[in-house]
């Protein structure tokens, strides 16, 4: 009945279950040949359900592949035209005033799309991670502090409502090899750094035991 109802034509290993049953002199009994599962005894059912599970996995995961894929794409360009967005009125700004910080500030913040390498972290649905300086940008001036813009916080909040994590990019750097994202500032006790730094390069510990394996596999 499953290679029946799922075979897709002569050349699949679907169809070619009919040659091997054939072989083994096998008769299917009348609720096999009707192609109705609920024909199927209790135990004949439950092979059928496993058949067709085992079956149709492949499509439904590319199916989520794609999907993920889809979500990715459209949560960076959102992102994207935040920032940017952002960026171009500080621009415009900077011009009039001749003052630059906002748009140095917008210009320190930054998208990574290869996830974390940092032990505890998990990658984001969105497969985003946003870095920069958060705070509010503030001057120094009679003795107080003034705000002159709270851009860089605003810009932190949607991208959170947009399921991209934000870190301090004083705190996070990438892998030289795999872009991916490892702490470089200790947040707790316990913390030890997760990279390795040689000729000028910085290496996740993923990226380092890769390279670790492939030596002793060449020494091997």
């Amino acid at each position: 009945m499953f290679a029946s109802l799922c075979h897709s034509g002569q050349g699949s290993k679907e169809y070619a279950y009919f040659g091997r049953l054939d072989k083994i002199g096998y008769r299917p009994s009348l609720g096999v040949t009707s192609h109705n599962p609920d024909r199927l005894d209790e135990d004949s059912r439950e092979v059928f359900d496993r058949l067709v599970e085992q079956h149709e996995a492949p499509a439904k995961a590319m199916a989520e592949k794609a999907r993920i894929e889809k979500l990715r794409s459209r949560t960076f360009d959102r992102a994207n035209h935040i920032l940017a967005a952002a960026q171009h009125d500080a621009s415009n700004k900077a011009k009039n005033s001749n003052d630059w910080q906002i748009r140095n500030a917008l210009e320190d913040i930054h998208l990574h799309c290869n996830g974390y390498a940092e032990p505890g972290y998990t990658e984001p649905d969105c497969g985003i991670v946003a870095t920069g300086n958060w705070n509010k940008i503030t001057t120094w001036r009679n003795e107080q502090t003034f705000t002159i813009s709270d851009v860089p916080s605003r810009i932190a909040k949607l991208f959170e409502k947009l399921g991209i994590p934000t870190e301090w990019s004083d705190e996070w750097v990438e892998c030289s090899h795999c872009g991916k994202l490892v702490r470089s500032q200790p947040d707790s006790m316990s913390w030890k750094p997760s990279y390795t730094m040689g000729d000028g390069e910085l290496w996740c510990h993923e990226c380092d035991d890769t390279e670790e394996s492939d030596d002793e596999s060449a020494e091997a």
